[in-house]
């Protein structure tokens, strides 16, 4: 029986080793039939890749095939198998992820991103781009979730974007935004200004409705006829529309609300009930055609062409009538010699956390302020209602000054 191969060392090799006269290691193996061979400096590093080869071989991909592998397949394979995600869930990373991956970083080797490539990556988006750190965080999560099944199906030895977003949290967001509520006079002057324009006047009942009710962007946005009790005075939230953007086309989606308590009904005030009101007799004059989606239809929010609006839309719209107000506010201040009283940046769900705020300093049972707002967790409207009520102390305590006598 001939003896066991030997590299020039003397150490024995395995069945598919063998080392060149150049001293490079050398292992073959055999894939439905073809040939591969990869290649080492040394004995150790030439084990370790037939170590990687057999474990590729027991999860059904070799390596050869990882290593030609793109970050865009490993997320297709990534979201085949997530069954388990909402609908609205799997629609928003398919956004992101043709936003912002898919022609980029999505066509680099998944074996050759490395961590410093998804720092540059996060770096131009928060630094360039100035992305805020909720959506970046998004971003991350989706990324993260690929590479770490690509660890799980042992295709890479480890998580390159591991750690790379508390690097990037620690540079560029070191402090935290905070969600804030629009004062009264904010409040005030935003829809004074929308009610007197010209041009955004015709807005007025849809943020009526925002203003008056707290909803989520997308449960406002996706709310149907049927949902609102003009008798009991009574608007039922059971549903939610959202937009995404999947091959460069915009869809809609209706998805039910992500836990029970987001299923609930919000009283109609007189002024809300007025603004829908208007809105349906406006869409019978104009003769509105209504789409359907997923089987729902009749929308009580819907533009001239008889499309749904999206987040987007009402947040860009939001940034263009503060923009305006700000510009004649500062022009006036400054023909009047004072200082102006602008409004703040905000976006939609700014005007949800106004709701409750303005909520909270009128009522103190909790769990009211929970069901109608739709928190799945009690505590998130605990912070809420000690945050408006430290407001509303503050406020009442300079009211005193000069009305209290101290000594």
């Amino acid at each position: 029986m001939a003896g066991k191969r030997k590299d020039n060392k003397g150490r024995n090799l395995r069945t598919g080793e063998s080392q060149r006269k150049d001293g490079r290691y050398m292992y073959r193996w055999t894939v439905n039939g073809k040939e591969k061979t990869v290649y080492a400096l040394t004995l150790s590093e030439l084990r370790e890749k037939e170590s990687q080869i057999q474990r590729d071989a027991a999860y059904g991909i070799n390596t050869s095939i990882a290593n030609s592998l793109l970050l865009n397949d490993m997320y297709d394979r990534w979201l085949s198998i997530r069954t388990d995600l909402r609908p609205t869930s799997k629609a928003s990373y398919i956004s992101v992820y043709e936003t912002h991956i898919k022609d980029g970083l999505g066509q680099k080797k998944l074996s050759k991103i490395k961590y410093s490539d998804l720092y540059d990556f996060f770096r131009v988006r928060a630094e360039e781009k100035c992305y805020k750190e909720r959506y970046l965080r998004h971003i991350y999560h989706l990324l993260n979730n690929i590479f770490e099944m690509a660890v799980k199906d042992e295709i890479l030895r480890k998580n390159p974007c591991s750690g790379v977003f508390s690097d990037i949290k620690k540079k560029y967001y070191k402090e935290k935004s905070k969600r804030h509520s629009l004062t009264l006079q904010e409040q005030s002057a935003f829809i004074e200004y929308v009610k007197g324009s010209k041009i955004y006047a015709h807005w007025l009942p849809m943020f009526t409705v925002f203003f008056g009710t707290g909803g989520r962007c997308g449960e406002i946005l996706g709310l149907r006829w049927e949902d609102c009790d003009f008798e009991k005075n009574v608007i039922s939230i059971n549903h939610s529309i959202v937009g995404y953007t999947s091959d460069h086309k915009y869809a809609y989606h209706i998805s039910e609300p992500k836990t029970e308590a987001g299923k609930r009904k919000i009283p109609m005030l007189s002024a809300v009930r007025q603004a829908l009101l208007q809105v349906r007799q406006e869409q019978y004059i104009n003769g509105i055609k209504q789409p359907v989606i997923d089987g729902y239809t009749d929308f009580c929010f819907l533009t001239s062409n008889g499309t749904p609006f999206s987040r987007s839309h009402i947040n860009k719209l939001i940034k263009s009538i503060c923009q305006c107000y700000n510009e004649e506010e500062e022009e006036k201040a400054g023909r009047e010699d004072r200082e102006p009283d602008l409004i703040r940046p905000f976006s939609m769900h700014n005007i949800r956390h106004t709701f409750a705020s303005r909520f909270c300093e009128h009522e103190t049972n909790l769990k009211a302020i929970q069901e109608i707002m739709g928190h799945a967790n009690i505590v998130t409207t605990m912070n809420i209602y000690a945050e408006a009520t430290e407001e509303a102390k503050e406020h009442s305590i300079k009211n005193l000054e000069g009305n209290i006598k101290i000594v």
